[in-house]
């Protein structure tokens, strides 16, 4: 029994075990199939993901989510069908200003948002402002990026939103754009991205590997970004921000002038589309047609690189640069064929420093409308220069312009310089040798003079010697100057070729010690030439022993500076200022052979009257004409700057005589004192004077302070100085013969430093009994 039963209880003991181990296998199997299914879903997505991955786009999200429609695209032909993400970088920093952030950061800014296709499923936009500091205006996080009524509502408020930043911090704008708008979380995976960036400046604080290297990120980062650059933004860095290397063709970078921006925007927002296929080829120096011209026949077919060059040095003042420099240039570029497979057009000024306005890096070179617009502006663009600079201002344009890798290779190259005076810090050697390089790099120079510029001068620039004729030169007179622009751009094609110079030919002295080999005033090949060169004013004989003989010996320099301002008033001016200006010069021995004469008016600014090149300076005639027809030309001028004047008169005329052996006086009329300097500035100008042994003579009436015009010659207030004179209204006139004698009665001047330097104001010296110390003083 007991047996029995223990077999029962193993079977079913057996059973429940084999019941158990079936049970658990089937949950296995399930389990297994479970996992093999799950497994060929994941690698399904796996391979899914990985062919999206291989597309620009780096789509994140299939085709499958029926949120929102499929793409109309699929990479880069996105660009072209409106598909994309964008971001404006606008430099909002200091130097740009408020009426360019008005006039044309804003309408710019505008434009570009109307030129594109702006809707949910099309174009987004996101704004990012920038100076020292970033600024987010429109964000990926804002419904209005595709809302484009919004958008313009919202761009029109930045005009009174002007931030005016400290500094202009590309770099930290770029990385921080890429961060916070290409990588917002709002953005469309399937929707390419680009940045087009503004500024009007540099990145002073990066190095160009870092400028190179940001832009070689967004590359990296398959961000399409395009720069644009105006005012001071250099075109060498603006490629490097655009990651192109500095020397290469960038369809990524483009620099424009404050006056062109709003005129270039179709042209921007259509390199969203056209870019890529601007990368690859180099530069192409060919126009887009054939050539139909070669070498100097080209000069005559309109195909040729033309370099315009102004001179914008203070002594043409802002009268003439409105009147007749900025007419002058506009009307040369009237006559042009300018056109991209005719004359390009690169602009520069100068003076002590160089500025280019439009370089060969701008496409505006051959776009005639836009070169004459910005040729206007260049009325309020005056830089008031402190010298002329024409060798540095020629070298320039050969670096900068001539062999600008934009330059095409076919085309001859010409460049037109305009000057108002002569060079001011370089020997005449180094005149001689800048004209004869631009003949070795065969480049037609044409030189343009007035006022100042001497014809010897103008002859060297252009590469020719003294005596030779130079049908590249044209010297005219101011009121000239926009009547010969069609004679001047005739001479390009004229002029025919430029002849290479000589191996031995070598800059030499030019001057001769005799006046028969000075060349007689010759034919001229145009009219509009000076026919009255510079001639050689030296007498047959020196009829001076030194130089304290030629002042009563009636050989000497002599200019005239007289006050204009309007404490004077028009009366007085006529009544009392000109006719002791004609007596000085009945008085004075003024012919060819004796004492020449300048005539410089004054006040806040300086007025040339007659220049040491004008013959009216050895005229007595022509002069007393010049000086009585100022009887209805008083400027009535704000302010009394003496010093201003007195320097002028030093550069401009006693420096600018042709005649070294005579020596130099500088008499000046003045009814007060120099409005802006101090004690100092006129001890300061007695010791320049002193220091170029220029021979200065005081007049002073009504509030003109005795004692700062005994400063101004070099004497001390407490004693009786020779060369002053003071006295008042009424009296004028019949101090002039006193005021002629002092040019011999004074002696010769003494330089700074010198033992018997107090001699010529001290008292025992200047007693009543010596007429050639007298000193007046009208009470």
């Amino acid at each position: 029994m007991k047996k029995a039963f223990v077999l029962i209880f193993s079977c079913f003991l057996l059973f429940l075990h084999l019941h158990i181990v079936r049970t658990h296998y089937a949950k296995n199997e399930e389990t297994n199939k479970k996992d093999t299914k799950l497994k060929k879903k994941r690698n399904v997505k796996t391979f899914n993901k990985k062919l999206t991955n291989k597309s620009f786009l780096q789509v994140q999200h299939t085709v499958a989510t029926r949120s929102v429609p499929p793409p109309p695209c699929l990479g880069d032909d996105c660009f072209c069908q409106n598909y994309y993400d964008l971001t404006l970088i606008l430099d909002e920093s200091a130097s740009i200003g408020s009426k360019n952030w008005k006039n044309h950061v804003i309408p710019f800014t505008d434009k570009i948002i109307k030129d594109l296709t702006i809707s949910k499923n099309e174009v987004h936009v996101g704004i990012l402002l920038f100076s020292s500091k970033n600024r987010d205006y429109v964000t990926y996080g804002d419904e209005l990026r595709y809302q484009k009524d919004e958008l313009l509502k919202k761009v029109e408020k930045l005009k009174k939103d002007y931030y005016c930043g400290g500094g202009t911090k590309i770099l930290g704008a770029l990385k921080y754009s890429l961060e916070n708008y290409t990588k917002h979380k709002n953005i469309r995976y399937d929707a390419p991205k680009v940045t087009i960036l503004f500024t009007d400046g540099n990145e002073n604080s990066a190095s160009n590997k870092q400028l190179l290297e940001m832009g070689l990120t967004y590359r990296r980062e398959r961000v399409k970004l395009l720069v644009l650059g105006v005012a001071a933004a250099e075109d060498n860095k603006l490629k490097l921000i655009a990651g192109c290397e500095e020397n290469t063709n960038c369809p990524y970078s483009m620099k424009a002038e404050w006056e062109t921006i709003n005129d270039i925007t179709k042209r921007l927002t259509n390199k969203i589309c056209h870019t890529e296929s601007e990368i690859e080829p180099e530069p192409k120096p060919e126009p887009s047609t054939p050539t139909h011209c070669q070498g100097d026949d080209c000069f005559c077919e309109d195909y040729y690189d033309l370099t315009l060059i102004l001179d914008e040095s203070r002594s043409i003042t802002l009268n003439k640069w409105k009147k007749d420099v900025v007419p002058f240039a506009e009307k040369v570029l009237n006559n042009l064929n300018i056109d991209k497979d005719k004359i390009h057009v690169g602009i520069m000024r100068f003076a002590k420093s160089m500025k280019t306005d439009i370089g060969y890096e701008q496409e505006t070179r051959y776009m005639k409308n836009d070169l004459i617009k910005l040729v206007r502006e260049l009325k309020d663009k005056y830089g008031y220069g402190g010298a002329t600079h024409l060798v540095d201002a020629l070298q320039y344009s050969l670096k900068t312009f001539t062999r600008h890798p934009n330059n095409r290779v076919d085309a001859p190259k010409v460049t037109i310089l305009f000057t108002d005076g002569n060079e001011t810090s370089k020997k005449e050697k180094d005149i001689r040798d800048v004209g004869l390089l631009y003949r070795k790099e065969n480049v037609k120079l044409i030189v343009v003079g007035v006022n100042l510029a001497t014809e010897k001068s103008l002859k060297l620039l252009a590469g020719c010697t003294e005596n030779e004729e130079c049908l590249r030169v044209i010297k005219c007179e101011w009121n000239d100057l926009t009547n010969i622009t069609k004679i001047l751009t005739d001479k390009i094609c004229n002029t025919g070729s430029v002849e290479l110079p000589k191996p031995e030919e070598n800059p030499e002295p030019v001057e001769k010690p005799n006046p028969e080999e000075n060349p007689n005033p010759v034919e001229k090949p145009t009219p509009e030439e000076n026919p009255n060169p510079v001639e050689k004013p030296e007498p047959e004989k020196n009829p001076c022993i030194n130089m304290e003989d030629c002042y009563c010996k009636d050989f000497y320099d002599i200019t005239l500076v007289l006050d204009e301002s309007a404490s004077i008033s028009d009366l007085i001016w006529r009544n009392e200022v000109i006719p002791f200006s004609l007596e000085i010069i009945k008085r004075i021995n003024i012919s060819y052979k004796n004492v020449h004469m300048g005539v410089l008016l004054f006040s806040e600014y300086t007025r040339d009257i007659v220049r040491f090149y004008d013959n009216a300076r050895y005229e007595k005639g022509t002069l007393q004409t010049k000086i009585n027809d100022l009887k209805r030309d008083y400027r009535s001028g704000k302010k009394t700057y003496i010093i201003q004047a007195l320097r002028y008169a030093l550069t401009y005329y006693s420096k600018l005589s042709n005649r070294k052996e005579a020596p130099k006086v500088t008499m000046l009329f003045t009814d007060g004192n120099d409005s802006y300097e101090s004690e100092k500035g006129l001890q300061d100008i007695a010791l320049l004077y002193r220091k170029e042994n220029v021979k200065l003579l005081v007049v002073g009436v009504s509030t003109a302070s005795e004692n700062k015009l005994k400063m101004l010659v070099g004497c001390a207030p407490n004693v009786v100085c020779p060369f002053v004179i003071k006295t008042e209204w009424g009296l004028l006139k019949s101090v002039s013969e006193v005021f002629v004698k002092k040019i011999c009665d004074n002696g010769v001047v003494l330089p700074p430093g010198s033992p018997s330097e107090s001699t010529p104001g001290s008292p025992s010296e200047s007693t009543p009994g010596n007429p050639s110390y007298l000193f007046i003083h009208f009470i």
